[in-house]
Order: structure tokens, then sequence, then C-alpha cells
């Protein structure tokens, strides 16, 4: 049923799946109530929650747009289920407005294989990675997956490696304009830089513990087949496979060595790549009832997340 439902890219589908996340958080955010007056509560849940939204549409756009996966809408009702999954994101704006930019970025990124307006493009990818390391520094490492597109799509312009450099001039006369106008230059690089934390004690909680190992797994299950599927795609399509593959791994490279809170909100990254190796599964596997019931389980994981734990 869910998988039938779901096999289409029809916009009702991207309405039953925004409603049930507005509704989640919405009753998410009344269970874990704030020290804040009902205004600013109000206020700060509502923008976590458009800006989520948002971030889902970009996603799905970048989906259908490069085509990585066919005309369903799996990618991003797992994206959501999974995000749903870890709700400390939702406790944790800085996340949310990281992510958005990143989406932005990858936009921008996944472009490139028009071969168009290629300096433009670069300088966007790059000024979106510098405006999201300002909410999470480690996003930055996403700058890694901007120069291998460069090398996929447009390695032979040289003006081309230098283009985020440009980028990076502008974000920094942008924040050092803002730094003379409120806290000074030395604070806002303090706020800045922010150090990793290799605490995993909090990882041993069940409620990390479940779905990260459920991540963890289906995400070793479905590289491998996403690896078959990329050796087997035609030439034009294999830059942008193996880009969700890097993507995926630097969000790994972020989650594990740079995080500095671990409350399951430095996996948001992986949330994005794992959802487009979850759908490419499930459109190719041949077995049908498996797939309903693994996605009936990705349905399933934050309902019961939340009920027992």
């Amino acid at each position: 049923m869910l998988r039938r439902f779901f096999a289409s890219s029809k916009p009702i589908n991207f309405v039953v799946i925004g409603i049930v996340v507005v509704l989640f958080l919405v009753m998410y955010s009344l269970a874990t109530w704030e020290n804040l007056s009902a205004g600013d509560f109000i206020v700060h849940k509502i923008g976590i929650i458009i800006g989520f939204l948002l971030t889902l549409g970009v996603f799905d756009f970048v989906v259908k747009k490069n085509v990585l996966t066919r005309k369903n809408s799996y990618a991003v009702l797992c994206f959501a289920l999974f995000c749903l999954a870890v709700p400390a994101i939702f406790s944790h704006a800085r996340v949310i407005v990281a992510g958005f930019f990143i989406m932005l970025a990858l936009r921008r990124i996944y472009s490139l294989r028009s071969k168009t307006d290629t300096h433009k493009k670069i300088f966007d990818a790059a000024f979106w990675i510098f405006i999201a390391s300002l909410f999470y520094f480690s996003s930055l490492l996403f700058l890694v997956l901007l120069y291998f597109a460069i090398i996929f799509y447009c390695a032979g312009n040289y003006r081309n490696w230098l283009m985020p450099f440009g980028a990076l001039l502008v974000v920094l006369l942008l924040g050092t304009t803002y730094a003379l106008y409120t806290t000074g230059i030395m604070a806002f690089i303090e706020g800045y830089i922010v150090y990793p934390s290799y605490d995993f004690t909090s990882y041993s909680s069940p409620k990390l513990l479940i779905p990260l190992s459920f991540f963890l797994a289906l995400y070793l299950w479905t590289i491998f087949k996403y690896l078959a599927l990329l050796n087997a795609a035609f030439q034009t399509h294999k830059p942008a496979f193996a880009l969700v593959i890097i993507a995926s791994l630097i969000a790994l490279v972020i989650a594990v060595g740079f995080a500095p809170v671990r409350n399951g909100s430095e996996f948001y990254f992986l949330f994005g790549p794992l959802a487009i190796l979850t759908s490419r599964y499930v459109e190719r596997s041949k077995s049908k009832w498996f797939n309903e019931f693994l996605l009936w389980m990705i349905v399933a994981l934050p309902i019961l997340l939340i009920i027992f734990l």
C-alpha cells in the first residue's frame, strides 16, 4: 500500500508528507515545551517547521530535476521520516538552517551537469556552503563535494577552481561587517569555530542507539546495491550518482569526526543521501513484499520511538 501510493510524484504525495511532518513536530514541540514564553516558543517552533518544510521542498526538487531517483516520492518520504526518528534535530535550529543552505548548494552543484554558467553556479554553491558554515561549522566539508563536481563536469577551466575563493571573500566581508556592528570580530570568530566532541556516551541511550543502528544497517545494505547501479549506469549519469555516495561519506565524516554536540542531530546531513540510496533500492528491488515491509519499518520507527522511549 505504501509502496504503491508513493510510487508516483504527484503533489498530493508531498502534501501528505508535509501534513505528517507538521502534526508530528507540533506534538513533539508540545511534549518538549522549553522554558520560553508562549510567544517566543511558538515563533521558534514555527520557524523550525517552515525551515524544514522548505528543505524538504528543495531536496525534492534536486532529486527530481537531476533524476537521482525515478519519478516517485520515496526519497522525500524517507528523508522526512529519518529526521522524525531523531527528533533532537528539531531542537537544534542551527542544524536545520545549515541543512537548508546545504540543499541550496547541492541544487547548484548538480546543475553543473548542464555545463552552462559554470562560474556562477560554482560561486553560488560555494557561497551557500560558507553561509551554512556560519550556523554549523563542519558543513564546510561540503566544499569537497563541490570540487568533486568540478572534476566531474568542468575541470578544464582553471577559473572554476578559483571561484569558491571569490565566494569566501564575499562571506568574509559580510561576516566582518556583521561582527563590527554586533559582538566584535574576535567574539565572532570564537563563536564561528566550534570544536568537535568525542564523548559518545549519549549513543548508549536507546533513543539514539536504535535509530542510528537502523540507519547504519540500512546504509551498508543500500550502498552496495547503489554501487552496482553506479557501475551499470550510463556514462552521463555516473557523475551524479557518484556525488550521492561522496555526499554520504562527507556527512558521515561530519557526524563521526566533527560534531560539536552528540544528540543525533549530527546525522542530519546523512539523511538526504541515505534517502536517495533507500529510494533507489526500493525502486529496483524485485521483492515487492520486502519493499513494503521496509517502508513500513521506516514509517513505524519514529512512532515507536516516541511511544515507547
